[in-house]
């Protein structure tokens, strides 16, 4: 697990969190491409990362298979 204590993410945006270029900070130089690209390196891998319901902040999982 991956987890911050920030103010999470809204119901609105958690479904395209992972979508390439998708940010919700561009006025402050977010490119959105951090979660795309994480996701893309797990794939590659055969792994898969999740958002995990978090009263507090943002959580995310992540899965690798045994090598």
């Amino acid at each position: 697990l991956v987890s911050d204590d920030g103010a999470g993410i809204s119901p609105s945006n958690q479904a395209r969190i992972f979508e390439p270029f998708f940010t919700t900070r561009r006025s402050t130089g977010g490119t959105g491409m951090g979660l795309g690209i994480v996701l893309a390196l797990l794939k590659a891998h055969d792994g898969t990362i999740r958002l995990v319901d978090s009263e507090r902040g943002t959580r995310f999982e992540i899965t690798l298979p045994v090598a």
